[in-house]
């Protein structure tokens, strides 16, 4: 009895000692959700880095998503994924643009959509500079404060299962918020921790689920912003992860 007691209060401790470590990275942050166009020039200087990370183009355009930016230091995350095989941190130079949105694609079982649209070169917004496992990351030039609504990151012991809400601008008229269902919570691996079933009969509407470029929309719960949606099950569009917000902070 004496050891089931002694290892119930260790249980215990090292619970409370996680929430409060998680807790102390929570923070405030402005929601974006808008996609954009990504012009990346190069991946690493280090051609050694570059070689073992997989094979990667040295330039590429693609649209995605802005999660959040730090109304301080205007830097910002994106993608909720890493853009080659390597899981550590990469150097590169880029830029990111607003879009001329043109339509989505819609996913389909078996068929992951994607969302169509130009890149507008005239409508530069900021530079890229490094990307991770987690997600794509820079600094914003010109922030308009008015635009972007301040919330709360969660501490991921917070995320829980039900309701919660995916925050996409797909053609700049403004975010919406879609309804989608937190099915799964996995601590454990790197960035698939929170796994979604979309329920907005809107959004399976307008792109079938989660399709291209929606990587790295906001999700949203009770409130607070607790990740970003990263990947798509391939045979099924509806279901879907995001990563821990914690980890783009």
């Amino acid at each position: 009895m004496k050891k089931i007691i002694i290892v119930g209060s260790i249980i215990v401790i090292c619970i409370i000692g996680c929430y409060y470590y998680f807790e102390s990275k929570t923070t405030k942050v402005l929601l974006v959700g808008e996609v954009v166009g990504f012009e990346i020039n190069n991946y690493d200087t280090d051609t050694e880095l570059v070689a073992n990370s997989g094979v990667i183009p040295t330039s590429s355009k693609s649209v995605g998503t802005i999660t959040f930016v730090d109304e301080n230091t205007k830097r910002f995350a994106a993608l909720g994924h890493s853009i080659s095989n390597n899981k550590e941190e990469l150097k590169l130079t880029g830029n990111c643009y607003r879009i001329d949105f043109g339509y989505v694609k819609k996913s389909t079982n078996n068929s992951e959509g994607k969302i169509i649209a130009d890149i507008n070169e005239e409508g530069k917004l900021g530079y890229l500079d490094s990307s991770n496992r987690y997600g794509l990351f820079g600094r914003l030039e010109n922030i308009s404060k008015s635009k972007y609504k301040t919330i709360s990151t969660a501490n991921r012991l917070d995320v829980k299962k039900g309701t919660a809400y995916i925050c996409i601008d797909f053609d700049g008229s403004g975010l919406k918020e879609y309804e989608v269902e937190v099915t799964e919570i996995n601590y454990f691996t790197y960035n698939e921790n929170i796994r979604i079933l979309v329920k907005s009969e809107e959004l399976i509407n307008k792109a079938g689920g989660i399709a291209q470029g929606m990587s790295g929309a906001p999700l949203i719960q009770n409130g607070k912003l607790i990740g970003a949606i990263n990947c798509v099950n391939s045979e099924n569009s509806l279901d879907a992860y995001a990563v821990f917000i914690d980890k783009l902070i």
